[in-house]
């Protein structure tokens, strides 16, 4: 809602049709189950995935990272990891969209002076930006208030049992089912796109 209103404010005609396009995944590709279960999975950012040491870990706390800069080609792998995991703590937007598409509880990492954005305060924009549209689509018809839970760490953050305990309680998920049929009707391949017919 928040990139309607600027596009609008431009001149722009732009329709009432909410959600990221990731949220569609569960109707094309449907995850394999993984042997291995994790309790944390943590997608960071691509500026993140830089900090080498950021939240090195014992074996035994069953974390798994998974990186976001794979090739295309394993984009299904990068899903079926999200999906061995018991809790998403990620940095990077989409992280946290595809836990909201398959129903799975997630956190927002934010790592204390290391922005995502080179302007401090539009930091939280694309969050909120996707929140505003998101809660917009509750097959009720209501609005919703669902937001992410958040952590803040530091770039030299350890990790350990206390701190993995702390984020499996804050995951959480929307509340409430998506209504996808206008984001779906608004995919713009229908010819060739078996799940829009």
């Amino acid at each position: 809602k928040k990139s309607q209103s600027i596009l609008n404010k431009a001149g722009f005609d732009c329709p009432n049709i909410y959600g990221d396009p990731a949220l569609l995944l569960p109707k094309i590709y449907k995850p394999k189950e993984l042997e291995k279960k994790y309790s944390v999975g943590v997608v960071l950012h691509w500026v993140h995935e830089k900090i080498s040491d950021f939240l090195k870990n014992d074996e035994n706390l069953n974390v798994l990272k998974i990186p976001i800069e794979r090739d295309y080609n394993s984009i299904t792998t990068f899903i079926d990891e999200i999906m061995s995991c018991d809790v998403i703590l990620s940095s990077s937007l989409h992280g946290l969209i595809i836990a909201n598409a398959y129903k799975k509880p997630c956190v927002r990492l934010i790592i204390d002076g290391n922005s995502i954005h080179s302007k401090a305060d539009r930091e939280d924009f694309k969050f909120d930006d996707y929140l505003s549209g998101l809660n917009d689509l509750s097959s009720d018809g209501k609005v919703k208030n669902y937001s992410f839970a958040q952590i803040k760490l530091s770039k030299n953050q350890l990790l350990n049992k206390e701190l993995v305990d702390r984020i499996i309680s804050l995951g959480s998920v929307p509340e409430f089912d998506l209504s996808l049929e206008k984001l779906l009707a608004a995919f713009p391949y229908k010819k060739s796109c078996s799940i829009c017919n």
